[in-house]
């Protein structure tokens, strides 16, 4: 093994690691914390399981070629490799533009999001999906264009040369669209807040939709929800809050206090608008009607304010999909000067090609800072691993005693 293959399987172990480790990290919040269990973050979920699934058939085979300097794989393995380095990478693409899609909903009509945005219509969206990039990526595998094994790469990839049209296909399908897509929707969404803001008073909230005809918002469905929420907080060991504290920005935001909990810190519009799903408790009595349980569960909100953290996140997916996209970009710009042969003469340098594959494998680790800086994962994680230490420390003491 030369210096440059070691140093190549060395990262790619700690890349491979590293993403495994923080992904199923998250995927194991996200089910502990009732919390998380949003519509949105289902799609969150879906990047994590791709970001897996790539690790586990693509980096980790690429890992081994680079270990042993050759393909020492069977030759069905070399199949599994450029479905999954296709497909994973297609299921990341499109869950991005979606994101950015949802957001633009988010903040053009927020009551149709409510709607829309739901688990189970987002659930149907995952599975339909992947059934497409599924589709999409297994065509290579019955005839539409050949692959084999490259040295310079330290995988199997997509042998261009013998059909062009699969090429342009492939990569309008996996990164131009998509990233038209966020683009095109995110500029929308910035000039949308700039016409609002200049709708919007000095020193006022941005309001993004007026609902009038708003059902379960009257100033009476507001007490009586107040009343039950506080209805025999004596017994209970968390207490309740009387009202979330939010002020204004400058710029006419809406964000939480400084006196704010913890719990209401986190929270942005999404936080409110699966109240029933997210955090409601199972009733103690059974002999509620259908009609009163339906009518609690379709409150509507008359006003919809722009929070300052739906902003954010909305930055922060554009952020993910320009970086993530980066890290093909020189990839894909080889392969097609060498499909296209514009090099003129120049031969392209084999660590070039080895270090543009190293960065198409670090798209895998792109969503883990935007895991780690968010308030609600490491709230639910701390909130995760102490409720865990206290099991154990009550199960030991009833076993010491």
């Amino acid at each position: 093994m030369s210096s440059n293959s070691g140093a190549l399987v060395s990262s790619l172990a700690t890349i491979g690691g590293l993403a495994i480790f923080v992904n199923i990290l998250f995927i194991i919040v996200f089910v502990c914390r009732k919390s998380l269990r949003t519509a949105p973050n289902y799609l969150l979920v879906n990047l994590t399981v791709a970001d897996i699934l790539s690790v586990l058939f693509w980096t980790s085979f690429t890992t081994v070629s680079a270990a042993h300097n050759a393909w020492v794989l069977p030759e069905k393995v070399c199949s599994v490799q450029v479905f999954f380095m296709s497909f994973c990478s297609l299921l990341n693409t499109h869950t991005l533009a979606i994101l950015m899609i949802e957001r633009f909903l988010k903040i053009l009509k927020p009551s149709k999001h409510d709607i829309i945005f739901t688990d189970t219509v987002v659930t149907v969206l995952i599975v339909g999906l992947w059934v497409f990039d599924a589709v999409i990526a297994f065509q290579p595998l019955v005839g539409w264009g050949n692959f084999h094994y490259y040295e310079n790469q330290y995988q199997c990839a997509m042998y261009y040369e013998t059909s062009m049209s699969q090429m342009s296909f492939s990569v309008a399908l996996t990164f131009g669209i998509p990233l038209f897509t966020v683009l095109a929707f995110y500029i929308s969404i910035v000039l949308r807040i700039k016409i609002l803001k200049r709708k919007t008073e000095s020193g006022g909230a941005i309001v993004l939709e007026e609902n009038y005809k708003a059902k379960g918002d009257t100033y009476a469905d507001r007490l009586k929800r107040q009343q039950m929420k506080f209805k025999d907080v004596g017994r209970m060991k968390k207490k309740p809050v009387l009202q979330r504290k939010e002020t204004v920005t400058n710029d006419g935001y809406i964000s939480s206090g400084s006196n704010a909990s913890s719990n209401e810190e986190k929270m942005s519009s999404d936080d409110e608008k699966y109240p029933s799903t997210a955090r409601k408790k199972k009733p103690k009595k059974k002999t509620k009607n259908i009609e009163q349980k339906k009518n609690e569960d379709s409150v509507e909100r008359k006003i919809y304010f722009l929070y300052k953290r739906d902003f954010i996140i909305t930055n922060v997916f554009l952020i993910v999909t320009l970086v993530y996209m980066g890290c093909w970009s020189i990839y894909l710009a080889l392969n097609y000067i060498r499909v296209n042969q514009l090099y003129n003469g120049i031969a392209i340098s084999g660590d070039l090609f080895t270090a543009a594959v190293w960065l198409s494998h670090c798209g895998s680790l792109v969503k883990i800072p935007f895991y780690l800086i968010s308030k609600q994962f490491r709230s639910g994680l701390t909130q995760t691993i102490c409720r865990k230490s206290k099991h154990r420390g009550r199960m030991k003491h009833i076993e010491d005693t």
